[in-house]
């Protein structure tokens, strides 16, 4: 019988629901400025440039209001993390590949494994994928992406952890009491948040 391939999925959430919802009335702001600013031009601006300003600032906020709230997607499969974000659940932009087998450091972000890596490299592309600032949650991953020198920032927990830890232990440093953390339920957390009524950070 062929063993079955391992599939573990991860989602983060990037910021809060306040600050998705700060970007958003900042959007309909900067969109009512640009209206004013036609109408303030006069008459015959109105006339010629304000049916077609209209559009285009409906359709530059339905674009960007869009892509106002965004999450994190990890999977892992066998040897490979894949890392996507989300925009408002509709659309989604691959952002990484990583087959584990080419890492050079997967380490706690701040460790001293990690502090005396990063000063021999200077990265060609940096990738955050995480809820807010990097902290005591944050792993980094030094890697070859594309042939570019890549630097990822993200927050695996601790059933990601254990697989990196499995499969690659040769580059990996986990730290033992992330291992050991109870994993939460990302959308009974963020639906319960809502129901609430609750602007506290989803992490």
């Amino acid at each position: 019988m062929a063993k079955s391939e391992v599939f573990v999925e991860q989602m983060i959430k990037k910021g809060s629901e306040r600050s998705d919802m700060i970007r958003r009335i900042y959007l309909l702001v900067g969109g009512a400025l640009i209206l004013l600013l036609v109408v303030m031009l006069g008459y015959n601006a109105v006339i010629l440039a304000g049916p077609v300003v209209l559009v285009m600032v409906a359709l530059m906020v339905w674009i960007l209001w869009r892509r106002v709230a965004q999450e994190y997607e990890y999977v892992y499969t066998e040897g490979n993390i894949d890392i996507d974000v989300v925009y408002s659940r509709t659309s989604r932009k691959h952002l990484f590949t990583l087959d584990l087998r080419k890492a050079v450091l997967i380490a706690p972000w701040g460790s001293p494994e990690a502090e005396k890596v990063l000063p021999g490299y200077k990265f060609d592309k940096t990738i955050y994928a995480i809820h807010d600032k990097p902290g005591e949650n944050t792993y980094l991953v030094i890697c070859e992406y594309l042939s570019r020198q890549t630097l990822v920032y993200f927050e695996p927990d601790s059933r990601i952890l254990n697989h990196l830890k499995n499969y690659s232990p040769r580059n990996s440093v986990i730290r033992q009491e992330d291992l050991e953390k109870e994993v939460p339920n990302y959308w009974e957390e963020l639906n319960k948040k809502k129901t609430n009524g609750s602007e506290e950070e989803v992490l």
